[in-house]
Order: C-alpha cells, then structure tokens, then sequence
C-alpha cells in the first residue's frame, strides 16, 4: 500500500508545461518556446487540471481554457 501525502483530503497543485512550438506563419516553422501554467486539485484517485492559453497579438485571437480530469484505476 502505498501512501500519499494529503491522502483523504483534497491536494492543490501547481505546475508548469514548457514545449516547443513551431507554428507555420511564424518563420517556416521556427521553434518558440512555449510555457503554460497548469494547476490540479487531486482527492484521493480523481483529479481535475487546466491549463490557460492567453490570447497574443497576431498569433491566436482569444483566450483559451482547457480543463481535462484523470481517475487512476
């Protein structure tokens, strides 16, 4: 059996998501470093994350939220 901390309560985290990106308008497929923010709300085996893709100038025209959810079998 393995034991987690905060095991029975709910667990918040945050991290960071670091890719290259290589779009086809920005130099023929130049790579950008791209870093999103992600956070997480865990209890026990389920948990919730999302991320947040703000909106620049010439490359995309809105704000984006992405929200996904993990259950561990």
């Amino acid at each position: 059996m393995v034991h987690e901390a905060g095991a029975g309560r709910p667990v918040a985290r945050r991290r960071l998501l670091r890719r290259l990106y290589g779009p086809q308008h920005v130099a023929h497929y130049l790579p950008v470093p791209l870093a999103l923010p992600i956070g997480s709300v865990r209890y026990q085996r389920a948990s919730v994350m999302a991320t947040f893709i703000p909106r620049i100038p010439g490359i995309n025209k809105d704000d984006v939220a992405f929200f996904w959810g993990r259950y561990e079998f």
